[in-house]
């Protein structure tokens, strides 16, 4: 069990820290000039990098014996003296779920409170998220051009026709379960 506990948390400490230098790299890139969407994909496959454990899998591919030989020794060392420590394991969770929890509650205040604000919106928008619709300001029309007005459509149902909306809840449900990274 131990042996278990121990190669989870170092699959994780790697995956941490992939993860961490894939958004360094896709910072360094989009400060960059670029097209928005191009920053924005790379921003979309950094967040999964953080959901989807690529490098934990890359992990277990390797023989059993290298997991031994690693740069990060220091931190295996840590997170297995924590494993075996069952104390410090289940403070760790308490933290954890803690953490976790006021994420989710912040989250989920925050909707809330977004949906109370979509009728008097003053801004163009696309609310909901498994059927998003765009959603204008009352008198928008008398205020933009022909053309700006599509352009404003035009700008909202890209944010549509790509689920940002959707990708958004995704990315704000791994930030909580990732709060203290």
């Amino acid at each position: 069990m131990v042996e278990f506990v121990a190669r989870a948390s170092h699959s994780v400490e790697i995956q941490l820290l992939y993860a961490s230098i894939v958004w360094l790299a896709a910072w360094l890139v989009t400060s960059i000039r670029g097209s928005a969407t191009t920053k924005y994909w790379i921003w979309v496959a950094t967040s999964l990098n953080f959901i989807v454990p690529v490098s934990t899998v890359l992990d277990l591919m390797r023989p059993a014996r290298l997991f031994r030989v690693t740069p990060l020794n220091v931190i295996r060392i840590a997170g297995n003296a924590v494993s075996m420590n069952g104390r410090a394991s289940a403070a760790l969770l308490v933290v954890w779920l803690l953490g976790a929890s006021m994420m989710l509650l912040r989250l989920f205040l925050r909707i809330r409170a977004d949906r109370r604000v979509e009728a008097s919106r003053q801004v163009p928008a696309v609310d909901g998220i498994l059927r998003p619709q765009i959603t204008l300001p009352d008198g928008i029309d008398r205020l933009l051009t022909k053309d700006e007005l599509n352009a404003v459509l035009i700008h909202e149902l890209t944010h549509a026709k790509r689920r940002d909306n959707l990708i958004r809840l995704l990315h704000e449900v791994t930030l909580c379960a990732l709060w203290f990274h």
